[in-house]
C-alpha cells in the first residue's frame, strides 16, 4: 500500500513531496502503525534497510516537535548488518548508538526535501562501499 492509502484522512499533514516519491530506487515503505510515512531502501536484504522519515509539515503536528522535517535513519537486523553500519561510521542511525563524547557526527535531518535526498544518497553510497568492503574480506 502506498502513503496515501496508509495515512488516509492524513495526507495533507504529511504532504510528502514528489521529490522523494519519485526517487529512483526508493520504495515506499509506509505503514499505518508508524508515526509518518517513510521511503527507503533495503542495503542488504531483510537486515539492513536505509530510510527517510517523512514527519508532518507543522512542526506542532510531529512527533519530535523541535526536529526537523525529514529524518533519515536504519534498520539494522542482525550482526553483519551492524557490522557494515560500523564500518561505515554510521551506527548512530540505528537510534540505538550513542556516539563518543565530542564525536563529530554527521547531520542527518532536514526540513528541505532537497537536502533530505542528498543525505540520504551520500548515506546509501557510504553504507553500500562498505558492504562491497565487507563482501570482498570475506571472499
Amino acid at each position: 500500500m502506498s502513503w496515501r492509502e496508509e495515512f488516509a484522512g492524513r495526507v495533507e499533514v504529511f504532504d510528502v513531496p514528489e521529490s522523494i516519491i519519485r526517487l529512483e530506487g526508493l520504495e515506499d515503505l509506509s505503514w499505518h502503525n508508524d508515526v509518518c510515512p517513510s521511503f527507503g531502501t533495503q542495503v542488504i536484504d531483510d537486515s539492513l534497510s536505509l530510510r527517510i522519515w517523512c514527519q508532518a509539515v507543522v512542526p506542532d503536528d510531529r512527533e519530535y516537535v523541535a526536529g526537523k522535517r525529514f529524518m533519515v535513519f536504519a534498520d539494522a537486523w542482525d550482526d553483519d548488518a551492524w557490522d557494515i553500519l560500523q564500518a561505515a561510521g554510521l551506527a548512530h542511525l540505528t537510534g540505538e548508538f550513542e556516539p563518543a563524547e565530542g564525536a563529530v557526527m554527521p547531520e542527518l535531518d532536514a526540513d528541505d526535501p532537497t537536502i533530505a535526498v542528498r543525505i540520504f544518497i551520500t548515506v546509501l553510497a557510504h553504507l553500500q562501499a562498505a558492504k562491497q568492503a565487507a563482501e570482498r574480506t570475506t571472499r
